[in-house]
């Protein structure tokens, strides 16, 4: 395969990759290109990946999750919207 095509538009590296995968994959990298992974490996392996407009962002030991969608809630909302249900006389106060 030539560089171009396997040349990706974003590595992040130097990070804690968390693949999610039946496998429970673990890395230090990801290489995207057209949106989709091409690569999960070590930081030292992204090689093949990088091209002249590879761009490059150190993750500095933090992690990524590839693939995650966040399905976000607005969780004081939903507590406002269902507040009624709730006897406040016998509700559980927990304290941190």
């Amino acid at each position: 395969m030539s560089q171009d095509k396997q040349a990706s538009d974003l590595i992040l590296f130097n990070g804690k990759v968390f693949a999610m995968d039946r496998r429970n994959t673990r890395a230090e990298a990801v290489a995207v290109k057209d949106g989709k992974i091409v690569g999960i490996d070590a930081s030292k392996e992204m090689g093949q990946f990088v091209g002249p407009h590879t761009e490059r962002i150190d993750l500095g030991g933090k992690p990524v999750f590839p693939g995650f969608i966040d399905a976000h809630t607005h969780v004081d909302l939903v507590g406002m919207m269902t507040s009624d249900l709730i006897n406040w006389g016998q509700a559980l106060v927990i304290k941190y």
